[in-house]
């Protein structure tokens, strides 16, 4: 009975808990945080452990940059060739260089005739230049322009026909406006360069690149003597010779002398390290230049020009130049003139080769007078052929040279050379040319 009566009443108990008992109220906010505690002290540091052993020491950039590019030069040269790149020149800033320093050349032999053009640039403020030698072989009178004007060029200061170049010196202050020289150079490069093209389109402006380490060419076997060559492709024409290949600091490292006609871009300069093989103390007037070099080889039968018919009378004469000789053809009752004038007594010199074993020697004509002048003549084996020649001393004045004809049937190809030299400067060098001399 008291079992059953406790067991009622828990149930009793229960009953009222899940009666009285609703649904979840919400959650009450969050109390405040506690403070935290104070740290506590730092223990004492334990000892330093043994040191490992030492790793390999990194690569200099040389190092890694002769490595990828198989570079083989020493690390001055490196830093040098960095140092040139990172101080390298806009090409607008490289032809406001050039353009200042640059002038074109022209050559005149002593009747006041063009004879050629070429460039050249100044290398100091004193007046030098610097140029190709062909652009001044032969020359009597050679004159420079400029933006300021055209100018006399006084000496010549040294020349190198091997290496083809020369200095020249004119009297004409140009205090920066010249260029710096540089030796160095590296294949792949940038390079430019600057000059006359033609002779007369001034200012012509092209890039290029080294194409090669630079070339040696053997001058003296006997003692391994060579002189140096830069190889580039930027574009040049004739006139250009003697101009400057500029690097991209604007600075001339080499002079340009020649280029093969076959191929592309297969052009050449002599290194600028090769002036300082001239011999500055030659220094003498453009004039005895001429006498010391042209008058020793006078280029016979080389300088070829044809005949412009209709020349078979005195109006229609070809004008014949010193030094150039005339290939033609004429025949019985047909004669080719030609016409010259010397400004001031001279001595002149006329040689004729042509293709038949008996003919008429050629006639000079007083043109004040229109009289035959006496030639007395010199036969001359040169090869296979015979050259006739003769020399006679002239005053000033206008002459005609006469060709004449001889078969009837058959036309006489013939080969005309005639050259002159002032009398005033025979007296003053003492030359004396000989027949042989002039073939040779």
């Amino acid at each position: 009975m008291k079992k059953t009566v406790a067991v009622l009443l828990a149930l009793c108990m229960v009953f009222l808990f899940v009666a009285c008992t609703g649904e979840v109220g919400p959650q009450g906010a969050q109390g405040l945080q506690g403070l935290q505690g104070i740290q506590g002290e730092q223990g004492e540091q334990g000892e330093q452990g043994e040191q490992g052993e030492k790793g390999d020491p990194g690569k200099s950039a040389y190092e890694l940059y002769c490595e990828k590019y198989n570079y083989t030069g020493s690390e001055e040269e490196w830093l040098a060739e960095v140092y040139a790149k990172l101080n390298a020149l806009e090409p607008q800033d490289i032809y406001a260089i050039a353009e200042q320093a640059v002038v074109t050349i022209r050559a005149y032999n002593y009747s006041g005739d063009l004879i050629g053009s070429g460039s050249g640039f100044f290398i100091d403020a004193a007046g030098t230049l610097a140029t190709a030698y062909h652009v001044i072989d032969g020359a009597y009178i050679l004159k420079i322009e400029v933006a300021g004007g055209t100018y006399t060029v006084k000496n010549v200061v040294a020349f190198d026909a091997v290496r083809d170049i020369a200095l020249l010196y004119i009297e004409l202050p140009y205090a920066n406006a010249f260029l710096k020289t540089q030796n160095a150079l590296t294949p792949g490069e940038t390079v430019y360069s600057f000059g006359s093209s033609l002779g007369f389109l001034d200012g012509s402006f092209a890039s290029g690149v080294v194409a090669s380490d630079l070339r040696e060419t053997v001058i003296d076997e006997m003692t391994d003597e060579v002189f140096r060559e830069v190889q580039y492709t930027a574009a040049v024409s004739a006139g250009n010779s003697g101009g400057p290949i500029l690097n991209a600091k604007g600075e001339a490292i080499g002079i340009v002398t020649w280029g093969y006609t076959v191929g592309n871009s297969l052009n050449f300069a002599t290194h600028i390290s090769e002036l300082s093989a001239l011999d500055r103390s030659y220094e003498r007037s453009v004039a005895a230049f001429f006498h010391n070099t042209e008058y020793y080889k006078i280029k016979m039968f080389e300088d070829l020009y044809g005949e412009s018919e209709s020349n078979n009378s005195i109006g229609y004469a070809n004008i014949l130049q010193s030094g150039y000789s005339v290939v033609g053809e004429t025949y019985t009752g047909e004669y080719d003139y030609y016409k010259f004038t010397v400004s001031e007594a001279c001595d002149f010199t006329i040689a004729f080769a042509g293709d038949t074993y008996t003919f008429y020697y050629p006639m000079l004509i007083d043109g004040s007078t229109n009289t035959s002048i006496d030639l007395e003549w010199t036969s001359l084996e040169y090869g296979d052929e015979t050259i006739h020649c003769a020399d006679i001393y002239l005053t000033a004045g206008t002459y005609y040279v006469r060709v004449n004809g001889y078969y009837d049937d058959l036309t006489t190809e013939y080969v005309l050379y005639t050259y002159w030299r002032p009398w005033a400067d025979f007296l003053e060098f003492e030359y004396d040319i000989f027949y042989r001399d002039m073939l040779e």
